[in-house]
C-alpha cells in the first residue's frame, strides 16, 4: 500500500476510558496534569496504539499486544465523494478484513484515519470546502456506522503548516459525531506546532474528542531540506527531545493527561555524507556536509535493520547534550545501490531511528513522569519482522503507565453498543425469521415497501442496529424546512422517503429504535397516513430518536367535478390532512408509543393553504382514532396549519403518561436543550 508520510497520523489510539471516559455510575476520574511523584493508578484504560495500512499484516500474536489499531487511510478523489481505501472504491474487502479482524479480536479497538498526508488531506480540503461537503460527512459517517469500526481518527491535514485558522474543520468534527453511533471513539492525529495547538477554535474542538494522538514522532527528523531546491537538511535532533516534552505539555494543559498519547516512530532516515565531510563531523553540528549532492530517504526501521545488518542495535550510539537525554539513537555506517557514488563505491551514511532504548526513554518520561494515558507508533509495516519496536513500545507502557493496563481493548462496550444479528430487513423476510435488525436507509425503504405492499408485519420485530443518516442536513436556520423545488417537486439534493404504511394500510409489528439517532428524515409525499410510521394499528413503538426530520404532505392533488353539466377541477383532500412526524394515522387497535424522542416539521408553509388548508397535523401524531398509549417522550416541533405537537385529533384517545412537548415557534431553544438532554440520557 502507497505510504502517504508518516506525519499523518499515528495515532488513533486507543482509547479505552470506557471509549475514553468513565461510566457514568464511576467517580469522576482524575485528571493528572503533570508531576506526580507518588505512584498510583488513575482510573481509564492505557491506550497502546499502532498504526497499519493494511489489517492482514498483522500476526495474531501482535495484535493482541495492541488496545487500538488504526487502518490508514479513508479518502477519496478531489471533487468526489466516493470513499475510498488504498486507492479502490470498493471498500467490501476493507469491511470484510475488518470483520475478519474484529472475530480474532474482539478486545481491540479498530479505527480508521479518514484524511492522510499529501493528496489525501489536499482532497478533503477541496470537498469540505465545497456544497458536496454535505454528502461527503454523510458518506463518512455512514461508513464509520456500518463498517464495523469501532471509531474515526481525524486525520486531515487541512491547514497544511496550520498557520490559517479554517472553522470548517471543527465544524467536520462536530458533525461527524452527531451522524455516528454514540458508541463511537473519536481521536486526532495532533499537529506539533503552537500555531496549531494554540488556536482557541481549534482548542475548544480538541477537548470534544476522546484521544489527543500527538505526532512527537516528528520531531526526531523533521524539517528535512529539500535537495531539488538547494536546501540543506535541518538534521531533526537538534532540540528533539526538548520540543517533545514542551508539546506534550502543552496538550496535556488542554485536554489532560489522561487524553494525550506520545507518538514514536517506528521508521527512520538516513543522510548521505557528501565527499570531504566525516559522519562525526555532521553529528557534532556541521551541516554543510550534507548541503551539495545531499541525499536523505526516510526508511521503515526493518530497511535500516537490514542495511546495517543488525548492527544498529548492537553497535547504535545515542545523542547527548541537555535537552536530548539519550533520546535518539545513531549509527555511522555505509550504503550502497542508488545512493552510492558514480564508481559504485559506498558513500558513508549516518543513520537516526528509535531503538528499545530511545523509546523506553520517551514512553518513561512521558507515562511515569507526566502521567500520560499511552504511546502510539507509526507505522506498524515498518517494524521488523520480529517485532523489535513494539516489543519496545508495549513493555515501557505496561511498565511506566499509571491507568489500569490489559492486553488488548475491553471486550465490552457499555455505552450503546451497536446490535449484532444475521437478518437484515434490508435482504427481505426470511422463513421462520421474526426478529430482523434494520441499519441504513435501505433497509428503511424495505420495510416500507413491504408495509405498503400489505403486510402489516404483525409478530414482526425490528431493532434499529446503528445510527442511520438519510440526510446531513434537512432543517434550515431557524428550524424551518427546506423549499420545494416547485409546487409538488421535493427539495433537490435530499433523499426522499416514503413512509412505513399509510391509510389503510397500517403497520401492526414492533419497532424499536434502540435509542440509536435516526437523522435527516425527509418525506414529501401525497397521501393520507404519512409519518416515519404512516399508520399504526396495534403497533409497539419505543426507543425511536428522530433529529432532523421534516415530514410534508405536498397538498396538490385535485379531481374534476361534473355539476350542472359543467366540470370543474377541485381538491381532492386526500393529502392535506393526517399526518405526522413519528406516527401519521392511527386508525384502530391498540398502539403503544413510549420512549420516543422527536424533533422536526410537520407541513410546509407553501404547501399550507395550497387549495384546502392542512387538518390533523402532529409532531408525536396526526391523528388518533383509536385507543393509543403515550409515555415517557419528548417532542419538539413546528407545526403547520390545524395541529398539535402532540396529537391533533383526537388527543383525547392518546394517553398521556410523562409526555413533553415543545412548540418550535415559541419555545425552540428550550425544545432543542430539553431534546439533547433527553438523547443523553437515554443513549447512556
Amino acid at each position: 500500500m502507497k505510504k502517504l508520510i508518516k506525519f499523518l497520523l499515528i495515532a488513533i489510539p486507543v482509547l479505552f476510558l470506557a471509549g475514553c471516559t468513565t461510566s457514568a455510575d464511576d467517580e469522576p476520574a482524575q485528571k493528572p496534569s503533570g508531576e506526580n511523584p507518588e505512584q498510583q493508578t488513575f482510573k481509564g484504560k492505557t491506550v497502546n496504539l499502532i498504526y497499519a495500512y493494511d489489517l492482514e499484516s498483522i500476526d495474531d500474536d501482535a495484535a493482541e499486544m495492541f488496545t487500538h489499531v488504526c487502518i490508514a487511510f479513508l479518502q477519496h478523489e478531489a471533487n468526489s465523494t466516493e470513499l475510498m481505501y488504498d486507492d479502490d472504491t470498493d471498500l467490501s474487502g476493507l469491511k470484510e478484513s475488518i470483520k475478519s479482524f474484529k472475530k480474532k479480536h474482539p478486545n481491540v479497538k479498530v479505527l480508521i484515519s479518514y484524511g492522510g498526508g499529501d493528496t489525501g488531506s489536499e482532497n478533503a480540503s477541496t470537498v469540505l470546502n465545497s456544497d458536496k461537503y454535505d454528502e461527503l460527512v454523510a458518506n463518512i459517517a455512514n461508513f464509520v456506522n456500518l463498517s464495523g469500526v469501532d471509531g474515526i481518527d481525524f486525520d486531515w491535514e487541512y491547514f497544511g503548516s496550520y498557520k490559517t485558522y479554517n472553522p470548517i474543520y471543527p465544524k467536520f468534527v462536530s458533525d461527524i459525531k452527531r451522524l455516528t453511533n454514540n458508541s463511537k471513539i473519536y481521536t486526532i492525529a495532533a499537529q506539533t506546532g503552537s500555531s496549531f495547538y494554540g488556536n482557541s477554535g481549534i482548542q475548544e474542538m480538541l477537548k470534544t474528542l476522546d484521544l489527543v494522538n500527538v505526532m512527537t514522532y516528528d520531531f526526531d527528523y523533521s524539517s528535512r531540506g529539500d535537495k531539488d531546491e538547494g536546501e540543506a537538511p535541518y538534521i531533526g535532533y537538534n532540540g528533539n527531545f526538548k520540543s517533545t516534552k514542551d508539546t506534550v505539555e502543552a496538550y496535556i494543559k488542554i485536554v489532560g493527561a489522561e487524553k494525550t498519547v506520545i507518538g514514536l516512530p517506528f521508521y527512520g532516515i538516513g543522510y548521505r555524507i557528501d565527499e570531504g565531510y566525516t559522519a562525526e563531523n555532521i553529528y557534532a553540528g556541521n551541516k554543510e556536509g550534507l548541503a551539495a549532492g545531499y541525499y536523505g530517504t526516510e526508511d521503515g526501521f526493518y530497511k535500516i535493520y537490514g542495511f546495517t545488518k543488525g548492527k544498529c542495535l548492537t553497535d547504535a550510539k545515542y545523542v547527548t547534550g541537555d535537552s536530548q537525554e539519550g533520546a535518539v539513537a545513531y549509527y555511522i555506517g555505509t550504503r550502497s545501490t542508488k545512493y552510492s557514488k558514480p564508481d559504485d563505491h559506498p558513500y558513508p551514511f549516518l543513520y537516526f531511528f528509535d531503538d528499545p532504548k530511545t523509546i523506553d526513554i520517551k514512553v518513561k518520561w512521558a507515562l511515569d513522569t507526566k502521567n500520560c494515558i499511552g504511546a502510539m507508533a507509526w507505522v506498524y509495516e515498518d517494524d521488523t519482522k520480529d517485532g523489535v519496536l513494539r516489543k519496545a513500545m508495549t513493555d515501557a507502557v505496561k511498565k511506566y503507565s499509571k491507568y489500569e493496563t490489559s492486553q488488548g481493548g475491553s471486550a465490552e462496550n457499555p455505552e450503546n453498543p451497536p446490535v449484532t444479528g444475521d437478518s437484515n430487513i434490508k435482504d427481505g423476510l426470511k422463513s421462520g425469521v421474526k426478529s430482523y435488525t434494520v441499519t441504513d436507509v435501505t433497509g428503511l425503504k424495505k420495510l416500507s415497501e413491504l408495509v405498503t405492499g400489505g403486510n402489516n408485519l404483525s409478530g414482526y420485530t425490528f431493532t434499529v442496529a446503528n445510527d442511520i443518516t438519510i440526510n446531513t442536513k434537512v432543517l434550515k436556520d431557524g428550524f424551518l424546512e427546506p423549499d420545494e423545488a416547485s409546487a409538488g417537486e421535493p427539495a433537490a439534493g435530499l433523499v426522499n422517503l416514503d413512509s412505513i404504511g399509510s391509510i389503510g394500510k397500517p403497520f401492526s409489528g414492533t419497532f424499536d429504535g434502540n435509542n440509536k439517532t435516526i437523522s435527516g428524515l425527509y418525506m414529501y409525499q401525497g397521501h393520507e397516513g404519512l409519518g416515519f410510521i404512516g399508520n399504526a394499528k396495534d403497533a409497539v413503538i419505543k426507543n425511536v430518536i428522530l433529529r432532523d426530520a421534516c415530514v410534508i404532505n405536498m397538498n396538490t392533488k385535485t379531481k374534476e367535478v361534473e355539476k350542472d353539466g359543467a366540470t370543474t377541477t377541485t381538491h381532492d383532500c386526500d393529502d392535506d390532512d393526517r399526518f405526522g412526524i413519528l406516527v401519521g394515522l392511527i386508525e384502530s387497535g391498540s398502539t403503544t408509543i413510549e420512549n420516543c424522542i422527536v424533533e422536526g416539521v410537520a407541513g410546509s408553509a407553501a404547501a399550507y393553504g395550497r387549495n384546502t388548508t392542512y387538518e390533523y397535523i402532529g409532531g408525536l401524531i396526526g391523528r388518533c382514532d383509536a385507543a393509543t398509549t403515550a409515555k415517557n417522550c419528548v417532542v419538539l416541533a413546528r407545526i403547520y396549519g390545524s395541529g398539535a405537537v402532540i396529537c391533533k385529533k383526537t388527543d383525547t384517545n392518546v394517553l398521556q403518561t410523562n409526555v413533553s412537548a415543545y412548540d418550535a415557534k415559541t419555545q425552540l431553544t428550550e425544545g432543542i436543550a430539553a431534546i439533547d438532554a433527553a438523547v443523553a440520557a437515554a443513549r447512556q
